[in-house]
């Protein structure tokens, strides 16, 4: 999680930098300064990519920001396994969920399959 929220303040600290001198130099930009602008955006650009994928794995593969309650939830249902009554399809659990659902199409939308 430190180098999610590290990686994240450089990153931030790369953008900042590049506005700041843009807005400092009001586009009077030289060759040197626009090429070495390019290259902190780029390097910014990496550390959006990698503080994602970092965040990515922390949620996914350790749960990081996942209430107690529905990752105890999510554990018992998968302890129970997933059964499909019999002449049921995966096309009609679908339905039936959409159906519980709070899923609401605009008005005048076509009629369609989920």
């Amino acid at each position: 999680m430190e180098t999610h929220e590290t990686l994240a303040l450089v990153t931030m600290g790369i953008f900042t930098v590049v506005l700041a001198w843009k807005l400092f130099r009001r586009a009077k930009l030289g060759g040197a300064e626009e090429a070495v602008l390019r290259l902190l955006s780029l390097a910014g650009l990496v550390g959006i990519v990698w503080t994602a994928r970092i965040g990515g794995k922390l949620v996914f593969d350790h749960a990081a920001g996942i209430p107690a309650a529905t990752m105890q939830a999510e554990m018992r249902d998968r302890e129970a396994g997933h059964h499909h009554h019999p002449g049921e399809t995966e096309e009609d659990e679908h339905a039936d969920s959409l159906a519980d659902s709070a899923h609401r199409h605009a008005p005048g939308t076509p009629a369609h399959k989920h």
